[in-house]
């Protein structure tokens, strides 16, 4: 039987231009009886087939229908929705008090994901980003002061201020805490009942959400841009540019911008042959090959097709989306020839790498 096994070790079927990998299992009255199952054959380390009972005890049991890993270990999921009003940080608290009573066993370890990850991440971003906010205004306060004394102690007032606002607030006793909590005006990030209880809380966590996702995708973007070579980013999407272009007069349509000069090397608009709608290729190659194009805009949302080549797209990602968008129109009625031909002559730009890149 190879259900189950690794898709490369299985014969294939050929039924167009896709090959459906073939997998055989046993009839399902065979998968109770243990004497036929012992007799299946493997394919030993010598190369030879032997019976399966010669390497494996085979008997019933219980266990888990399947089994899911991450970084290659097994994983299990623990999830569940808050209660209303209970917030995220108390439910964690009780979570990990509840673990640290068990005794897990050796080698069973708990780590928070999802939201209590993203939360963790958040909190330690925020403590990081508030270090290096203080250090470059610290240098900007040395240069314009001149000297690093008074800037040194300007910063080290700032925690003397929030300190004196906390022991105010303590002064007071619960007077005040019992009027924040009474107030029925809206507040979110000027919360400091959740801020107390943040503070609090065995791992202090930070109020609201800073965009840190954004600046982490904009440094990323701006260190592989430095690494590839402004120069060389410009290059692959002009050849990207003329690698799609050619695939367009490959198959007899054009471009929506018919003058070379007004042509992007970073995204092209395709008009499609009369009769093929843009929504159903958008949703035909989505569905076949997992690719997201895109229609055209007001007036070519029906007839034209757009795609993107640029950003950190590579020659062989374009491939792929003109593979995929070629299958679309092939079965929405272009000749299956033409469109081949279309991923040909891409292809072949693709090839030319550099050169062609510097005759675009």
């Amino acid at each position: 039987a190879t259900l189950g096994d690794v898709g490369a070790n299985l014969a294939k079927f050929t039924s167009g231009d896709r090959l459906i990998p073939i997998r055989v299992q046993l009839i399902e009255s065979a998968r109770a009886d243990l004497q036929r199952i012992e007799t299946l054959r493997v394919t030993s380390a010598s190369g030879k087939a032997i019976p399966l009972s010669t390497v494996a005890d085979i008997s019933f049991g219980r266990g888990p229908s399947s089994i899911d890993r991450f970084d290659r270990e097994r994983r299990a999921e623990i999830g569940a929705d808050l209660v209303k009003g209970f917030a995220l940080g108390s439910a964690r608290e009780k979570f990990d008090e509840t673990v640290n009573s068990l005794k897990l066993p050796k080698g069973v370890r708990v780590q928070a994901t999802g939201d209590a990850e993203i939360q963790d991440e958040v909190a330690s971003g925020f403590i990081t980003a508030m270090g290096t906010g203080l250090m470059i205004v610290l240098g900007l306060l040395i240069l314009l002061f001149g000297s690093v004394f008074q800037p040194i102690t300007i910063l080290l007032s700032l925690p003397l201020s929030f300190g004196g606002v906390v022991a105010a607030l303590i002064a007071t006793n619960n007077r005040v805490w019992d009027a924040i909590r009474a107030a029925k005006h809206y507040r979110h990030y000027f919360n400091w009942v959740k801020m107390r209880e943040w503070l609090e809380a065995p791992k202090a966590r930070m109020m609201g959400t800073p965009p840190e996702s954004l600046i982490r995708s904009l440094a990323r973007a701006a260190a592989m841009m430095h690494e590839e070579g402004l120069s060389n980013v410009y290059a692959r999407h002009a050849l990207l540019a003329k690698a799609f272009h050619a695939f367009v007069a490959a198959i007899g349509c054009e471009l929506v911008a018919k003058e070379a000069a007004y042509r992007s090397h970073t995204i092209s608009a395709m008009r499609l042959p009369p009769g093929i709608n843009a929504r159903e290729v958008v949703q035909r190659a989505k569905a076949n090959d997992n690719v997201v194009l895109s229609t055209g805009q007001d007036t070519l949302k029906e007839t034209a097709i757009r795609v993107g080549h640029m950003g950190p797209v590579q020659p062989a990602m374009l491939l792929r989306g003109v593979e995929a968008l070629a299958r679309a129109l092939g079965e929405l009625g272009m000749d299956q020839r033409i469109a081949q031909a279309g991923v040909d002559a891409c292809a072949r730009v693709l090839a030319g790498g550099g050169q062609n890149a510097a005759a675009a």
